[in-house]
């Protein structure tokens, strides 16, 4: 299950806070937090994602979609950023922030 606190709200971007899973069965409450917000002139969003516990196939797609639309990720889970092609791998084989 996934929680979603709107942290604050500015004329064009909404920072929010997610915690726990972000799985199939919960992924629409995201999206129709997002999709509400656009209907409301909301151009960016800044995710907080320091409590998130994992997201499968489906919350990562929502994911990669938020990415890919410009949103801005904070303190995403190492496996997650992976998937989504946030993180690189040095000659060592350490993974680093892109």
């Amino acid at each position: 299950m996934i929680h979603i606190t709107k942290t604050s709200e500015g004329c064009t971007t909404l920072h929010l806070r997610l915690e726990g899973m972000l799985d199939d069965a919960h992924a629409g409450a995201l999206r129709d937090v997002i999709e509400e917000a656009k209907a409301g002139k909301i151009l960016s969003f800044v995710l907080d994602c320091a409590g998130m516990t994992g997201a499968d196939g489906t919350g990562l797609d929502l994911l990669r979609s938020l990415k890919e639309g410009g949103a801005t990720f904070h303190d995403l889970p190492v496996a997650i950023a992976w998937h989504l092609g946030l993180l690189h791998t040095t000659r060592s084989g350490n993974t680093q922030p892109s």
